[in-house]
């Protein structure tokens, strides 16, 4: 049962992560774009809330992995654990 947790858990934080940074890069590109530089502004303050969000999905998934790689008993040496 921790493992379903453990998993679910890390799949929450990863689209918390992916969605926010797409969300950021999306706002950030638009705001390149626009001939006034108030509309930009608005654009790039909508990101501000956005930031920790990516923050927080980071730190969620790679605890939330290491948890499920215990749960799972893979060993912290092992490479593909060790490069992420």
């Amino acid at each position: 049962m921790a493992r379903d947790w453990a998993l679910f858990l890390h799949l929450v934080g990863v689209l918390l992560f992916v969605g926010a940074s797409v969300g950021v890069t999306a706002l950030r590109l638009l705001a390149i774009g626009k001939a006034r530089p108030s509309e930009s502004a608005l654009l790039l303050r909508a990101v501000r809330p956005l930031v920790p969000l990516v923050g927080l999905g980071l730190v969620w998934t790679v605890a939330a992995g290491a948890w499920l790689a215990h749960e799972l008993g893979v060993s912290y040496g092992a490479g593909w654990l060790r490069w992420t």
